[in-house]
């Protein structure tokens, strides 16, 4: 599966075909990440302890994880919104959108 990876258009397919939108854009890919103790680059959708990710490192316990990205909304839906959607988010997750907090969620599968 990794030799055929394309960092570009990494599952850029619509994930749920029965429920497409008219405008949707993927956010997999790189993104900037940071951990306590190191920082770099990791492919998204892959977990930081995974191969694919690009980086392959275990978390400690009390550990955090913070991931980053810039992009340009270049359309709204026909009702001038937008859903963010952030899939398989573990424990603990504070999500920011032009540095003002948007969501915030607690406790594994919970959300």
């Amino acid at each position: 599966m990794g030799k055929n990876l394309k960092v570009e258009d990494v599952y850029g397919e619509y994930p749920r075909p029965l429920m497409v939108r008219d405008v949707w854009i993927s956010l997999n890919g790189l993104w900037d990440y940071s951990t306590d103790h190191s920082s770099g680059k990791i492919l998204v959708p892959f977990c930081i302890e995974s191969a694919l990710s690009g980086v392959g490192q275990t978390l400690e316990p009390n550990e955090k994880l913070i991931y980053s990205r810039e992009f340009t909304l270049k359309s709204k839906d026909k009702k001038g919104r937008m859903l963010l959607h952030a899939g398989a988010i573990d424990q603990e997750a504070v999500i920011y959108v032009n540095d003002k907090e948007v969501a915030r969620q607690i406790g594994g599968f919970t959300a």
